[in-house]
């Protein structure tokens, strides 16, 4: 298992319930059949900041959120998790972050989103997952 923690944390972006582990985002994504949210980022990344403080804040998006299991992975500080998912920095020789992984609750991947969005972007990128997920 990765992660120690077993609380929800509410963070500094906005009102949205962060998993404290992504066993803990899977666990619930089961229970209430929602899909999981994995977002890859680092504090020195500053696309990464970029996302948190004008995309993760905006009331449409932390709206739309409610329907993932969310949960953020730093990738200095769990790269065994990153490279898991094949989602660890550049820096490290994967993708680039900030990155953000879609599963199902049995762990599918829906999508893999690379960089930062806008909202309204991002807002767009959750519908679709929403859809893929409900075609399961």
């Amino acid at each position: 298992m990765f992660g120690c923690q077993t609380q929800v944390n509410k963070t500094s972006a906005g009102s949205i319930a962060w998993h404290a582990s992504v066993p803990d985002a899977i666990q619930t994504a089961q229970v209430q059949n929602k899909p999981v949210l994995i977002k890859f980022g680092a504090t020195w990344c500053p696309y990464c900041v970029k996302l948190n403080e004008e995309t993760l804040t905006d009331s449409t998006v932390i709206e739309k959120l409610k329907a993932f299991a969310v949960v953020q992975v730093d990738v200095d500080k769990d790269s065994v998790l990153a490279d898991h998912y094949q989602a660890n920095a550049g820096k490290y020789g994967g993708v680039g972050i900030p990155n953000v992984l879609f599963l199902a609750k049995d762990e599918t991947v829906l999508k893999h989103v690379i960089g930062f969005r806008e909202p309204a972007q991002f807002v767009s990128v959750l519908d679709s997952v929403l859809v893929l997920n409900a075609e399961l």
